[in-house]
């Protein structure tokens, strides 16, 4: 173990694996002589004239005893990026073992939407509130924004954009909720930027859509939910049943 530490060490120092820093460096494999550690030494490029014996004149620039060494170096497959689905992992772990964090909401994500009856009236509502839309825009759009935990509704807005330009139906329906944080959101349309960016700041969980169209920031044209740098993170789901109106 003490000489895995050390060789560990200096590749560290000499190869470091910036931009692969979810790969492992130790894979253990089994065979019929036992078990015995491959370590992985660096990306193939590094490697240049690549032959059996490179790791020789890749590891003279180490104190790392070449002795250490009882086999001939070879190429392997190995994740060139973080695995972020279970799927992935499973994949990517058969070439190389490689971190991997499950993101539990996501493989449910992937599962497909699992819209509840709660939701399906929340996702009415909102196209009953295209109706009532006094728009400048050529989409009109409604909008709910509920408490998915207890159920409760806890704003309704719908486009308004021909009485100011800032009241689309999401920024209406925020600015019914005042206070109040958190929830969900069903929009008949896609979210705009300027929507999209106020969901953001109201500190949102789930947005769910209908129908897409050419501008839409939550999908379309860009997905916010998927910028790296959010200091708040909320899902984003296509609604793709049909939707069955609430009233008679």
């Amino acid at each position: 173990m003490k000489r895995i530490s050390h060789i560990l060490q200096e590749l560290t120092e000499h190869y470091p694996l910036i931009n692969h820093r979810h790969l492992r460096r130790v894979k253990t494999v089994t065979d019929a002589g036992g078990k015995s550690a491959h370590i992985l030494l660096c990306q193939l490029p590094e490697a240049l004239d690549f032959e059996p014996h490179c790791h020789e004149k890749l590891l003279s620039v180490t104190s790392i005893d070449l002795s250490d060494f009882s086999s001939e170096s070879y190429c392997c497959r190995a994740a060139s990026t973080p695995p972020i689905t279970r799927k992935q992992f499973e994949m990517c772990k058969h070439d190389w073992p490689t971190s991997f964090h499950e993101n539990k909401l996501l493989e449910k994500q992937l599962q497909g939407p699992d819209f509840s009856e709660f939701d399906s009236m929340c996702m009415a509502m909102a196209h009953e509130q295209v109706n009532q839309s006094v728009s400048s825009l050529v989409h009109k759009c409604g909008a709910v924004i509920a408490d998915t935990e207890r159920k409760q509704l806890i704003g309704i807005g719908h486009s308004m954009t021909g009485a100011h330009p800032l009241k689309h139906a999401v920024m209406v329906a925020i600015d019914s909720v005042a206070h109040n944080h958190g929830g969900g959101v069903w929009d008949s349309t896609p979210v705009l930027s300027a929507c999209a960016m106020a969901l953001l700041h109201s500190r949102i969980k789930h947005v769910h859509y209908n129908s897409p169209t050419s501008s839409g920031a939550l999908g379309t044209v860009y997905k916010l939910h998927c910028h790296g740098k959010l200091n708040h993170s909320f899902t984003v789901t296509k609604r793709v049943k049909p939707i069955a109106s609430s009233g008679s």
